[in-house]
């Protein structure tokens, strides 16, 4: 799914950068700054009897007092007016998070209002961007309309002496020089002190401080939750949280050394309920690259969720309990921050700490009385629908204070989602007014057809908002029930604003994503009839959104049907296409045209015959110039409708027609994926067998091209780097495959297992859907991405290493066949020219050349190339024999004539299943 790229500034990083401004503008906290780190004192606990659970029914009593805003403690006491903190922290538990982002110093005030300049503050992130979320230079601070503007943010170090402020990040490391007296260094960490080591040295060195803890001077948790209405905590319960889950306790963990002793709490506490532990602490298995399964898993099958802290530290609680346990419909078991600290940030009564019991079976006791009591379970989950978390622009309005709950619950929220029906209901509305303003502009002042208008910022502001919002499957749901659509559709037929056009196509490509409600809109011969004239806008964004709402459409087989109809009965569409191809500079939009047009070939034989022309051909070779053949995933998808196109007699003329044009750019990727010494295949198959098949078809249709291939051996190393990695995996499929086969024959067959077998794939069509060549692209990405994470946090899984999915095996084969084919008309091609040379004496001039050229050929394999290269080689060469003519007779052939010693002993080793895998070894094999 392609998603607009917008992304929402998230609170906890981006109000680091403006938090800051406004201290910077309180002049007198420039020398008045805490300079001790916020985590001195630990000593944070209560003991544990003062806060014991009476396992037999007055748990929910004694935790809602337990709850209750407490006195500060004497390592809590309140701040008054003249502390280096600002604003004051008159208890712990004001974070001072809204009254810093509303803040505007009286000092600018005064300037603003006697018209005078306002001196811009200089920010240096001293790390990087990427450490901040932020962006460069000033704009941010407009777009955010933030209190105070008079900003700019760089990361050239070379600017330190000018900056008003240094921002470090994780680290104590410092410039050489000293800090001027008027520079606010400050230290931003979001580790807990036991992870945080070397720190002692630094005291006298940072001004302030922007951690997850209240002390701080800027405070940055986490994520913190923000209920939509004060007086509102709960909320009537739409379902039973309890139904259908089988299991209790459930734990993901992938450190097992962390100093609170949480893995020995977990340990004792297994010995009195069932705790189910994934990663590598534990026997079970959910790989970090299927979060989404593990997380649907958890919302399912279990209860409860071990949301442990890898230390116990005030204020100290991650997305361990946000993310893991709060969205996941399980009731968290917290260990970290005290008690309070969770009371503060967290939904009311949503959780239960482990200090709530003297011992883990105290613990066990009370879950067991949850599992067998769902109203006392059910509970825990009244907060659903009262707030959100953990993002400030996630909710663009909140929903109106209204008095009731019932009423809170119909016009609040989306849903279970944290977006406002109220905000939805106002921009919509303020899009209609807006437009239908507009028209009257246009007629009254009788202006042309093509008349442009820009759309009002704000409201732009607002579009992109819900263009986000989009992206969330229950807005989608309710904006179908809505009939945004009807909406969307109106609004662009009549908008001239382009921007408005854009925002409202890649709305609708958002929701075509939802398959429920892209059949519906495939239905809507509105929707159909507007995509395919706004392929004839000039506007490049617009033409861009279309596309993705295009392709999005066509790859679902449920909706495709109206759209190809549609598509084959409308006039002038491969023109448009071709236009793009050729005109445009855009390369995002060029790649959602390739990808729109690519589904559009797979799946529509009659019009993938009629589509293709020499014309076609051209356009798209225009568009792999613009992109550049490094934009891989782009040139893949061409590579593809080139594939496809050469399925048809007419596209192989075509193609042919076009070889001189074609050939470089397809030689040019394949030495770039193989430009390394050792070939990675993962999610290249499908584009790799693409390539070869179209030069193979080029290169036995056309002798000119055929005669330059051979001139040197590119090819043949392409050749030899590819199947180096391919072959073992194309032995381990055939051994699977005929074990298959022998479990069959036995009466025996694996649970679920529909798979084609080695041979059948092997004779399936070249021609792949593209949906099925991303998914195995996303697979072996997938599991790439599974491996590193793995590596870094030691969360291994290696049960499913040695497996090959469905669909890369068929991808495999496919390569594998592409490859013995190409190989086996290239050794013809030779074959037949040393032939030739042989009988035809009377033109050894001319083949004396031809004798040298391919000599040179077969004199690289003989130096070259590695005997386990040239083992693999042959192997392919033997398996594409067939009755009438044996490639590997032609290396045989030239190893005997141009006297090619160690080519010939390997020869042999081959014919004689001595596959020899290692240069070192002797000669003979051994």
């Amino acid at each position: 799914m392609r998603i607009h790229p917008r992304k929402v500034v998230t609170y906890g990083l981006f109000a680091l950068a403006v938090f800051f401004v406004f201290l910077l503008y309180n002049q007198n906290l420039l020398t008045k700054v805490d300079s001790d780190p916020p985590w001195k004192d630990l000593s944070h606990r209560r003991a544990l009897s003062d806060l014991k659970v009476d396992p037999h029914g007055l748990f929910h009593e004694h935790v809602v007092k337990a709850r209750q805003p407490t006195t500060p403690t004497r390592t809590e006491a309140p701040r008054t007016t003249s502390s280096r903190l600002w604003p004051s922290l008159e208890y712990y538990e004001d974070d001072r998070i809204l009254a810093q982002m509303a803040h505007r110093p009286k000092g600018v005030l005064e300037k603003e209002k006697k018209g005078e300049s306002v001196k811009e503050k200089v920010i240096l992130v001293y790390h990087g961007y990427g450490s901040w979320g932020v962006q460069p230079g000033r704009n941010q601070f407009k777009e955010q309309k933030c209190p105070v503007q008079h900003c700019h943010v760089t990361d050239d170090r070379r600017r330190i002496n000018e900056a008003d402020i240094v921002m470090f990040h994780h680290s104590p490391s410092r410039p050489w020089a000293p800090r001027p007296p008027n520079q606010v260094w400050l230290l931003f960490m979001l580790e807990s002190p036991y992870h945080t080591p070397g720190l002692t040295g630094v005291n006298d060195v940072f001004n302030w401080t922007a951690t997850y803890r209240h002390d701080s001077v800027i405070v940055a948790p986490y994520e913190r939750f923000t209920l939509f209405n004060e007086s509102v905590k709960t909320l009537p319960l739409k379902k039973n949280y309890a139904a259908g889950k089988t299991k209790k306790v459930a734990w993901f963990v992938s450190n097992c050394g962390a100093r609170n002793g949480r893995r020995q709490y977990v340990e004792e506490l297994a010995k009195h309920i069932q705790v189910d532990i994934y990663g590598a602490c534990g026997p079970l298995r959910c790989p970090r690259h299927k979060a989404n399964d593990c997380f649907s898993m958890l919302t399912k099958d279990y209860k409860f969720y071990l949301s442990f802290e890898n230390s116990n530290c005030r204020d100290y609680i991650t997305e361990k309990f946000f993310v893991n346990g709060l969205t996941n419909d399980v009731l968290p078991i917290v260990m970290g921050a005290a008690p309070e600290d969770y009371a503060r940030a967290a939904p009311y009564h949503s959780f239960i700490h482990v200090d709530e019991f003297e011992t883990p079976k105290d613990l066990a006791e009370y879950l067991h009385k949850l599992d067998n009591d769902d109203t006392l379970y059910n509970e825990y989950f009244r907060w659903k629908g009262t707030g959100k978390s953990p993002s400030w622009e996630r909710n663009p309005s909140p929903p109106p204070e209204l008095q009731g709950d019932k009423d809170l619950l119909e016009a609040g929220a989306i849903h279970n989602t944290t977006f406002s029906k109220h905000w939805l209901f106002s921009t919509l509305m303020k899009l209609i007014e807006e437009v239908e303003r507009e028209n009257d502009n246009k007629e009254s002042e009788d202006q042309a057809s093509d008349f442009r208008v820009d759309v009002d910022e704000e409201l732009q502001t607002e579009l992109c908002k819900l263009w986000d919002m989009s992206m969330n499957s229950e807005v989608v749901q309710f904006l179908q029930e809505f009939k945004a659509v009807e909406i969307f559709v109106g609004v662009i037929s009549k908008s001239k604003a382009p921007r408005v056009t854009e925002i409202s196509m890649g709305i609708l490509g958002n929701m075509a994503c939802d398959s429920e409600v892209c059949v519906a809109m495939s239905e809507n011969e509105k929707v159909r009839n507007m995509a395919l004239l706004l392929l004839d806008n000039s506007d490049p964004q617009t033409l861009n959104e279309t596309a993705r709402l295009l392709y999005t459409s066509l790859s679902n087989p449920e909706a495709r049907g109206a759209w190809i109809q549609a598509i084959t009965q409308a006039e002038n569409i491969q023109d448009h296409i071709n236009f793009i191809f050729q005109s445009s500079t855009n390369s995002d939009l060029l790649h959602n045209t390739a990808e729109f047009l690519d589904v559009l070939l797979d799946v529509d034989e009659e019009l993938c015959e009629k589509w293709a022309t020499p014309l076609l051909i051209q356009s798209m070779l225009e568009a792999i110039k613009q992109i550049g053949c490094k934009y891989s995933e782009a040139l893949e998808t061409f590579l593809h409708i080139f594939q496809l196109l050469s399925t048809t007699e007419m596209g192989v003329e075509s193609l042919v027609e076009c070889a001189d044009g074609l050939c470089p750019p397809l030689m040019k990727y394949l030495e770039i994926t193989c430009e390394d010494e050792i070939v990675g295949l993962e999610g290249k198959q499908a584009a790799l067998a693409s390539a070869l098949s179209v030069l193979n078809i080029i290169f036995t249709s056309h002798d000119g091209i055929a005669t330059k291939l051979l001139k040197d051996e590119k090819l043949l190393r392409i050749f030899l780097k590819i199947l180096e990695p391919l072959m073992p995996l194309i032995k381990q499929i055939n051994e699977e495959d005929s074990s298959e086969m022998q479990m069959e024959k036995a009466g025996v067959r694996k649970k679920g297992d529909d798979s084609q077998s080695g041979q059948e794939m092997a004779t399936s069509s070249n021609k792949q859907s593209k949906e099925d060549e991303k998914s195995s692209e996303k697979e072996t990405a997938q599991k790439s991405d599974e491996q590193d994470d793995d590596a870094n946090e030691g969360d291994d899984d290696n049960d499913n290493d040695d497996e090959i999915s469905e669909k890369a095996k068929r991808h495999l084969m496919m390569l594998y066949r592409v490859l013995q084919g190409f190989t086996f008309d290239v050794m013809f091609s030779i074959h037949v020219a040393m032939t030739e040379e042989d009988e035809e004496k009377d033109e050894q001039n001319k083949e004396g050349e031809t004798s040298n050229q391919h000599k040179n050929l077969f004199t690289y394999m003989n130096e070259s190339v590695s005997r386990i290269r040239l083992n693999h080689f042959l192997t392919a060469l033997k398996d594409a024999a067939n009755d009438t003519f044996n490639p590997a007779d032609v290396l045989k052939a030239a190893a005997n004539k141009f006297n090619l010693e160690r080519l010939e002993r390997i020869i042999k080793s081959v014919e004689e299943g001595r596959s020899v895998n290692r240069e070192n070894s002797n000669d003979n094999g051994t």
